[in-house]
């Protein structure tokens, strides 16, 4: 498939290209877009990006608390990079259009490898810190609604 090697590469360098430019509102956009594109996929994933569709959900989750300030512990870089990847794939008319059965997400998948080679660590990173977060909700959820007796 030698004409979707050629697609998959432009797609890499439109994306490489674009990391540079993102700034906060490309960050709130691509937090929004994304999420409204999780959501109409519901259970329905393009069978191309099953395999990568938590790492999605996880990215889209990180630039919103990102942007929200409640985690900051990560570089720009990771952000913009993670941006750009999102920015690429909630446009339906990027290098292959979505709308092309089976092949139209080649092209973000191949975007989204290389923003995971790029934003691994820092993306495990903050599922850690998410997961911590989660545990310590459930913690403090469970005394707000322990029962204490009336000693007397």
């Amino acid at each position: 498939m030698p004409q979707y090697d050629d697609k998959q590469d432009k797609a890499r360098k439109q994306y490489e290209q674009s990391i540079h430019d993102i700034n906060t509102d490309d960050v709130k956009d691509a937090y929004t877009r994304a999420s409204r594109r999780i959501s109409d996929f519901g259970s329905d994933i393009p069978g191309t990006l099953v395999e990568i569709w938590e790492d999605i959900k996880l990215m889209t989750s990180m630039i919103k608390d990102y942007y929200n300030g409640t985690y900051r512990q990560v570089p720009w870089s990771t952000i913009a990079a993670t941006a750009a990847a999102i920015l690429y794939f909630v446009n339906p008319l990027d290098i292959i259009p979505d709308f092309i059965p089976i092949i139209g997400y080649i092209d973000d998948l191949a975007v989204f490898a290389v923003a995971l080679k790029f934003i691994g660590k820092d993306l495990d990173k903050y599922s850690a810190w998410r997961e911590e977060q989660q545990e310590t909700e459930i913690r403090n959820s469970d005394v707000e609604d322990a029962d204490f007796e009336n000693v007397d």
